[in-house]
């Protein structure tokens, strides 16, 4: 019986309530639009059982609203619910609206402006105009009901119109606080009908606001690891350019000194062929031939390890990288009155990539090298420093050049950031030093500086 039930009330709820417009919001105006006219149809139809009964019981003189307007605007509603599931509910809202307020305005000129149910009527238009409508349509429709009951009052005080007051005298009846009673739970379902067409917003409010806020996360997230994406692609390209720029600024002094064995070769290619005669000066001829070429054999391998791009993972001595990176440097050392001096260089091996650790050493040598740029120091050592402490190598350099300030040294591993002129400086030799240490070899870089004192690097590279 009762799956039975549950099936009627369920078919009654899809022929009769259930919203078919497309949209949300019209789906929800249309929900309760139909609820509304269902309520209203069983409401007439109860009044107008309500008066039959009446009418039979006491005669026709009892009656207080002919049976057939009843009647008339119950097949009004019916139509309008029609039209509703048919998809003019908007049409259908207007017009229910009109009747209604057409049914009470007749009431108030027929029965007084004093009439209970026509108050109640009034009300239940006001709500139902908020709720379909908007809540401006609701207060037009206010000052519309306002300005009739003023002008039918004025029209009923002056005997202007003569309502029918009869009732007032006529005893009271059970249908009248049954109708009264129905009229207030009508009220009380479009108050909950408002107060779920709320609710309703507020949800929908909160969820949107919801998913906007993780749409806006996820939306942060993307950025962000788009961001640090083309960033390390930036750094890259920028290192690349980095090593290019700073083998440009290292050619002029790699060809200097790789005339030197050139010119000491072919020097003693033309004694062997003036002195071929004689043998043991031949010999030494060609022993330093050999050695002048090995030389050049050197200064070539530095050159290419300056523009390498080849990521290989290999055990190297980190002492051999430096003192190539010394060979590199000695003409720029040079020229700038330095001396490189390497005070400690135990042989310690590495396992990674060893152009990444070339790129350490020649950008913190070079750097310290720079610092005498534009000094009046009398001494300028670079001191090198490479030994092997429990599980972590250290290798530092030393300058007593112009030194950084206190101020700055947070700075000086951001991006461009440099403090040589635009012409000996671009600002991504420490930054891209220090991406390299953490990145490459999972170690850290400190620096202690004091301006016009000097400054020390530090890089501890674990070994494990």
């Amino acid at each position: 019986m009762s799956t039975l039930l549950r099936k009627g009330i369920h078919f009654c709820y899809r022929k009769i309530i259930e919203p078919r417009s497309a949209t949300e919001d019209t789906r929800r105006h249309e929900y309760i639009l139909n609820i509304i006219l269902s309520g209203f149809i069983g409401l007439v139809a109860l009044f107008s059982t309500s008066l039959i009964i009446t009418h039979i019981r006491l005669g026709a003189t009892a009656q207080q609203v002919p049976i057939d307007i009843f009647l008339g605007f119950l097949g009004l509603f019916i139509m309008l619910l029609v039209l509703s599931r048919k998809g003019f509910f908007t049409f259908a809202t207007y017009t229910f609206l009109l009747l209604y307020f057409t049914l009470a305005t007749w009431n108030v000129f027929t029965f007084g402006v004093e009439l209970p149910m026509v108050m109640i009527s009034y009300v239940i238009i006001i709500i139902i105009s908020s709720i379909l409508v908007s809540t401006r349509f609701s207060i037009i429709t206010t000052g519309i009901i306002t300005c009739t009951l003023i002008v039918l009052g004025y029209f009923q005080i002056h005997g202007i119109t003569h309502p029918d007051t009869s009732w007032r005298l006529l005893p009271i009846l059970l249908s009248d606080p049954i109708q009264l009673s129905i009229s207030l739970l009508l009220i009380t379902i479009l108050t909950w009908l408002s107060n779920k067409e709320i609710e309703s917003s507020l949800t929908r409010a909160r969820k949107s606001e919801s998913e906007l806020t993780k749409e806006r996360d996820h939306l942060e997230i993307t950025v962000e690891e788009r961001t640090r994406e083309i960033k390390s692609l930036q750094a890259e390209k920028v290192a690349q350019l980095y090593r290019s720029a700073e083998f440009g600024r290292l050619s002029s002094g790699l060809f200097h000194d790789l005339m030197n064995p050139l010119n000491a070769l072919i020097g003693n290619i033309d004694l062997m062929k003036s002195n071929s005669d004689n043998i043991s000066d031949v010999d030494t001829y060609i022993e330093k031939s050999v050695t002048a070429s090995r030389r050049m054999g050197e200064f070539l391998g530095s050159i290419r390890k300056q523009i390498s791009r080849h990521d290989i993972i290999e055990k190297f001595s980190c002492a051999l990288e430096i003192a190539e990176v010394c060979e590199v440097l000695s003409y720029r050392a040079r020229e700038a009155g330095a001396v490189l001096e390497i005070k400690q260089l135990g042989d310690v091996y590495l396992l990674g990539n060893p152009l990444r650790f070339h790129q350490i050493a020649i950008n913190l040598i070079s750097n310290a090298i720079d610092s005498y740029v534009d000094t009046t120091n009398e001494l300028r050592l670079v001191e090198i420093s490479l030994i092997q402490k429990e599980a972590a190598l250290l290798f530092s350099v030393t300058d007593y050049g112009s030194g950084i300030s206190s101020d700055l040294l947070e700075t000086i591993f951001d991006p461009f950031f440099t403090t040589k002129d635009p012409h000996h400086g671009t600002g991504l030799g420490l930054s891209t030093t220090k991406t390299i240490v953490e990145r490459d070899f999972n170690g850290t870089i400190q620096v202690t500086s004091s301006p016009n004192i000097g400054s020390t690097f530090i890089v501890t590279l674990p070994l494990i």
